[in-house]
């Protein structure tokens, strides 16, 4: 008598997650054009001038994290939920720069670690007046940086 073992090779398919929330300041007022990172992996998805935000993951992501440069960041682990709600404090220590700033699309980071260097559009180093509107973070010039949107990484 004999008995095998077997596996399947190559991917389950994962049944894409709906997660939806809304994201306000401790004020209760409702955060517009907030970044959306899944397990820190910036996604194209900002919140909508009501707060609101919808998303569809993989049922294998861990973390769901909202970033404003204006309010700062907060994470938390998605495990299983499907409407989560996020209230930034308005604690920017993750978002300022001492020195140069890093901007992504838009967005002022304290780290550009997690970029995929695939999805860079382009890079531009700002100075002077150009930088002024970053305030003091600028004062030592920005980092720009321009990431390629969904429709481009298709192409």
């Amino acid at each position: 008598m004999q008995i095998v073992y077997s596996q399947k090779t190559g991917k389950k398919s994962e049944k894409p997650v709906t997660i939806t929330g809304k994201v306000m300041n401790k004020d209760k007022i409702p955060i517009t054009g907030a970044v959306i990172y899944i397990d820190n992996i910036r996604t194209s998805n900002i919140t909508k001038s009501d707060g609101s935000y919808k998303i569809k993951v993989s049922s294998s992501v861990i973390n769901l994290e909202i970033r404003s440069s204006e309010y700062g960041n907060c994470e938390t682990a998605i495990n299983g939920q499907t409407k989560i709600n996020f209230t930034l404090n308005g604690d920017n220590s993750q978002a300022s720069i001492p020195g140069p700033g890093d901007k992504v699309n838009g967005v002022i980071v304290s780290s550009i670690d997690n970029i995929n260097p695939l999805e860079v559009r382009s890079i531009k180093v700002l100075k002077g007046s150009a930088a002024a509107i970053y305030g003091v973070g600028g004062t030592n010039g920005v980092i720009s940086i321009d990431l390629v949107n969904g429709s481009e990484k298709n192409k």
